[in-house]
């Protein structure tokens, strides 16, 4: 299939994103069309201008990376050498349910790079896979960048409450790491953000809808926060125990 790619995305964000290519790709092509589709699939979920800014392009995107022959390219680019490459079709697998997500999601967990890691465990957020599970548990304790524990304990609020509240309490409480990756501050404050959404409250923030939030008016209830999470939980435990 022969792509004008440039015609497609549009000049400007071809230009755009073309400059982000810092390191050796062997899909340059699929790598600006995935970058735009993850790019104006973002700008649209900010309202109507957006969607009729960027509509048509996300359309004409879809209409092609769905096809056969992309969505071959789409799986062998999970091996490709740039990493920014290898998280794109790996999300892009996991939005549109190509192939088998749990295998896909586990091989882009152990991926060498933290930006793949990091990427996929946000993406599991919004789309939860069942056998990643025990793989984020292990990423949101252990992993040596704190932006992949960040977004593997945001992950983590998809998981059975009873197993994840102790795990997401404890790094709380003691993760306090930052890096620039993290737009909110440190890892504790994702797992604090996975807390707020398992309790169904807004101690932390205030859920807008369409994957948008907003901070909490009046700034934070850490401590609300905690002793809810503390409250269910032992709930939890006492309903399970009377199940036993």
């Amino acid at each position: 299939m022969d792509l004008n790619v440039k015609e497609i995305i549009s000049p400007e964000l071809y230009d755009k994103f073309f400059k982000e290519i810092d390191r050796p790709c062997d899909d340059v092509d699929l790598y600006l069309l995935l970058r735009a589709w993850e790019y104006v699939t973002a700008m649209i979920r900010c309202g109507p201008a957006m969607e009729k800014l960027y509509g048509d392009i996300k359309q004409r995107l879809s209409d092609i990376l769905i096809t056969p022959e992309i969505t071959q390219r789409i799986v062998a680019g999970l091996e490709d050498s740039l990493p920014y490459l290898r998280k794109r079709c790996g999300r892009f697998m996991l939005v549109n349910d190509i192939g088998e997500c749990g295998e896909v999601a586990l091989r882009l967990l152990r991926d060498e790079e933290p930006t793949v890691r990091h990427h996929i465990c946000e993406t599991l957020h919004s789309i939860p896979v069942t056998a990643t599970f025990t793989q984020l548990e292990r990423l949101a304790q252990n992993d040596p960048f704190p932006s992949v524990r960040a977004f593997a304990a945001q992950a983590l609020a998809k998981g059975e409450p009873i197993k994840v509240i102790p795990i997401l309490l404890h790094i709380h409480e003691t993760d306090k790491e930052y890096e620039e990756e993290l737009e909110f501050d440190a890892v504790s404050e994702y797992a604090a953000f996975a807390l707020d959404e398992i309790l169904k409250t807004n101690w932390i923030n205030v859920d807008l809808g369409n994957g948008l939030f907003m901070m909490r008016p009046g700034g934070r209830d850490y401590i609300s926060l905690v002793q809810h999470a503390k409250s269910y939980l032992e709930r939890l435990k006492r309903e399970q125990a009377g199940e036993a």
